[in-house]
């Protein structure tokens, strides 16, 4: 299942990026990059715990990113 996800996950970035630059549109660039954060890029059976280290710092940042357009399409 990690190869589809990825797949999913890496789309969804894209799918991201584009409205961030292309349209300048935030509120669907967030929307994809949230959906993205569903579609774990790496095996989803491995505890958070167990995972390598920047494995878990490429999602915080991922999630972070995700909470600094929330800031800027609210605030």
């Amino acid at each position: 299942m990690a190869p589809y996800n990825r797949y999913l996950y890496v789309g969804f970035i894209l799918l991201g990026v584009y409205f961030l630059v292309t349209q300048k549109n935030t509120a669907d660039s967030l929307s994809f990059f949230g959906i993205a954060l569903a579609f774990d890029p790496f095996d989803p059976k491995q505890p958070w715990g167990q995972r390598p280290v920047w494995q878990r710092l490429v999602l915080i940042l991922h999630l972070f990113l995700v909470f600094g357009l929330l800031m800027t399409v609210f605030f």
